[in-house]
């Protein structure tokens, strides 16, 4: 009897100290935005399971269409806020960016974990973010990419012939492809297929086709890594890029052995001349450095590859545009030369093809948090400081209020009345603002030269899972499928 009593008393007094945890939770700071419903301690983060399993983009966009352009929910007890349309988007980013131009570093375990040992640009603030981005602005400037590109899209169209028709899985080809174009900018050469660094890097990078990154559950409980299951692959991760670190720290000494002052042939040539004559460049580590590298392989290579194999998927799935970005191509350029960068003005249709691609694909659905360094009123809702902010750039792209019909592939709605691409302010596939996409210049010339290569030499077909329902990791990729390329008729494999 005293044992059910004392049982009894327990469980009531355990329900009253959840009751006050669910109100002591729920009692939020006035005139934030709206939002769903959310439980102590993990907030709305098992929201995100269930039917939006890998389909993250597709939780925020039924948000928006439940609570409006600027919502809020909490991963853990952290919260979020999500803008939705361009205005809000342009409002923080671009009028208020000297508040919402700062990284949420320490938000996050994984990103304190990843900082150990030096910080890149994305998780990076202020000085020290200003002198990476413009060590990464220069070497982007002064490499001859057309060339670079050039060079990897023969590899591509080679391995297409050689594929005689036969299905293809374009992912690979296009990851060695743009891994090798970054790789030539960064450590000055290109890898051969088979080489063991290279191989290491690529796995390091495949990763962000699965990683959760800042929504992975390790950020709300920490103390998950120490479970056997989930420290066996953290320790084979870790292992993994600390040897592309040490690969790496091993190619700036040979940099540094053979340094010509006169000759900057990629990225770590650009650091060592002006890190002991700029000011700025002091503030960069060797570690700095390093882990700069190890986010700009996956940034640049991933984002890159997942827009081709979107570009493919949606050229298979409509024929008609197709044979239209073909016949634009072969009537402009011809099939005796390469589609050479300088022929983007003369190819409207095509570039409106790119675009729509880029729209539909949403491949980075959302930005990099961002956190405003103060209380800042938008569109008269309080967004506290230190909170973590998103744009969700997949809604925007899919907004009614914007876009006709948001869910038809139409490439048209990109031409204005002259037939000439034009691009609403809705459209921001690198975000906007200080801190957008670096490396948008050399995302659009790969796009653009090897989309334009494979269509003015290959007619496409595919097999296996042809849907337009993307995956979304820490980037937004198109299901697996088998690419069919057989050569247009000119065209001698």
């Amino acid at each position: 009897m005293f044992s059910d009593l004392t049982i009894c008393t327990s469980l009531i007094g355990l329900v009253i100290i959840l009751l006050i945890a669910v109100i002591v939770f729920q009692k939020e700071q006035s005139g934030i935005p709206p939002g769903p419903s959310s439980w102590p301690i993990v907030g709305n983060a098992f929201d995100m399971g269930g039917k939006y399993k890998g389909k993250r983009h597709k939780y925020f966009d039924d948000m928006r269409k439940k609570y409006g352009s600027i919502y809020r929910f909490y991963f853990g007890n952290q919260l979020h806020v999500v803008l939705n349309d361009a205005d809000s988007i342009e409002e923080a980013f671009v009028k208020h960016q000297s508040e919402f131009s700062k990284r949420p570093v320490d938000a996050f375990w994984i990103v304190r974990e990843i900082n150990k040992y030096g910080t890149g640009i994305v998780w990076s603030n202020d000085d020290i973010w200003k002198a990476k981005n413009g060590l990464a602005l220069q070497i982007l400037r002064e490499s001859n990419l057309e060339d670079m590109v050039g060079a990897e899209t023969k590899v591509v169209l080679d391995a297409l012939s050689q594929s005689n028709g036969k299905p293809l899985a374009s992912q690979e080809l296009f990851l060695n492809a743009t891994v090798n174009i970054i790789s030539r900018i960064l450590l000055g050469s290109r890898f051969d297929g088979n080489d063991p660094d290279f191989l290491r890097i690529i796995d390091v990078v495949k990763t962000s086709f699965t990683n959760d990154g800042t929504f992975s559950m390790l950020n709300v409980f920490p103390k998950l890594r120490f479970l056997p299951c989930i420290a066996s692959k953290l320790r084979v991760l870790f292992d993994k890029v600390g040897k592309v670190r040490n690969y790496l720290s091993g190619q700036i000494s040979e940099h540094e052995k053979q340094q010509i002052k006169s000759e900057l042939n990629d990225l770590i040539d650009v650091y060592l001349s002006k890190r002991d004559q700029d000011d700025g460049m002091k503030l960069v580590s060797e570690g700095d450095l390093i882990r700069l590298i190890l986010e700009v392989f996956p940034a640049a290579s991933v984002t890159t590859t997942s827009s081709l194999n979107w570009a493919l998927l949606y050229m298979i799935l409509h024929t008609e545009t197709q044979k239209k970005c073909q016949d634009e191509i072969d009537s402009v350029v011809g099939t005796n030369r390469m589609v050479n960068w300088s022929d983007r003005s003369n190819l409207p249709y095509t570039e409106a093809t790119l675009l729509e691609i880029q729209r539909v694909a949403s491949v980075t659905a959302t930005s990099i948090p961002h956190t405003p360094t103060k209380d800042v009123v938008l569109s008269g809702f309080l967004i506290p400081k230190d909170c973590i902010v998103l744009a969700n750039l997949y809604s925007c792209h899919f907004d009614e209020q914007t876009w006709d019909e948001p869910s038809v592939f139409k490439p048209e709605r990109f031409l204005n009345d002259a037939g000439n691409p034009t691009k609403p302010p809705a459209f921001m596939p690198f975000s906007v603002g200080p801190r957008s996409c670096p490396g948008q210049t050399l995302a659009e010339l790969e796009l653009f030269v090897f989309f334009t290569n494979i269509l003015q030499k290959f007619s496409l077909t595919g097999s296996g899972e042809l849907s337009t329902d993307g995956n979304y990791a820490i980037f937004l990729s198109p299901p697996p499928f088998f690419v069919h390329a057989k050569g247009r008729q000119w065209y001698d494999m």
